[in-house]
């Protein structure tokens, strides 16, 4: 940094750069296990046998990520005012700062949310997926039909130079 002044720099890891298990490797579903996110939301099947459980996203994947993009965001901004710093995100820090918050009231009942399913048809069958998350001015962003034959669709760079 001492010779980059205005370098913003933002890192990741598994589980932070202190403690026994720093520089080790992991990832979303190893972390949830380790800090006990598969114990809480494990279940015991329709044999009798308790499993772990895991969260039904990679919420710490998606979470840390977000606060990364957040880190960079402040340290640009920083850089305006002159100022420069780094920030160190780990999953297993998100996993903390996630269980800490408060859970739902006692007695409400979970929400299960089923995704909106559409379909159509390709070249290669019969296509069933989830429409993209996202409204425009309140409207359902959807993709472009039909789907364009895989390699038949030309490369376009900059929405003007035409690549075949």
């Amino acid at each position: 940094m001492a010779d980059h002044p205005g370098l913003a720099v933002v890192s990741l890891d598994a589980w932070g750069d202190h403690g026994t298990w720093a520089g080790r490797r992991g990832f979303d579903s190893i972390v949830q296990a380790a800090v006990g996110i598969s114990h809480l939301y494990g279940s015991t099947g329709g044999d009798g046998q308790w499993r772990p459980g895991a969260l039904p996203v990679q919420v710490l994947d998606y979470a840390t990520g977000l606060g990364m993009s957040a880190a960079a965001v402040a340290l640009v901004a920083a850089r305006a005012r002159g100022l420069s710093g780094s920030a160190h995100l780990s999953l297993a820090r998100t996993a903390l700062e996630l269980m800490r918050l408060p859970g739902p009231p006692p007695g409400t009942e979970p929400v299960v949310l089923e995704p909106v399913l559409r379909g159509c048809r390709s070249d290669y069958g019969d296509l069933i997926f989830v429409p993209p998350p996202l409204l425009i001015n309140g409207l359902q962003l959807e993709y472009r039909w039909p789907p364009p034959r895989y390699g038949s669709a030309a490369l376009v760079w900059g929405g003007s130079d035409r690549v075949d």
